[in-house]
């Protein structure tokens, strides 16, 4: 079985998600994104638009400035 690959904005995501005791799944829903694209910006095979950091930022209650450190830092 391969090991998944998670990025410095997945681990970011991953973390909160687990302190709000919520999926990915619930994280695509309250952006409006689909789970393919979430998995994408956990693994780093894409990064999420200016307009994408923002709906992160408000469902998982990050600063967006947090967001784009952690895309800066890859």
């Amino acid at each position: 079985m391969k090991k998944r690959k998670i990025c410095k904005l997945g681990k970011l995501i991953l973390i909160r998600l687990s302190e709000m005791g919520k999926s990915q799944a619930w994280l695509a829903d309250a952006t409006n994104l689909c789970d393919c694209s979430i998995s994408f910006y956990i693994s780093g095979r894409k990064s999420p638009s200016i307009i994408t950091i923002s709906k992160l930022s408000d469902a998982l209650g990050i600063e967006t400035e947090k967001i784009i450190e952690a895309i800066a830092e890859e």
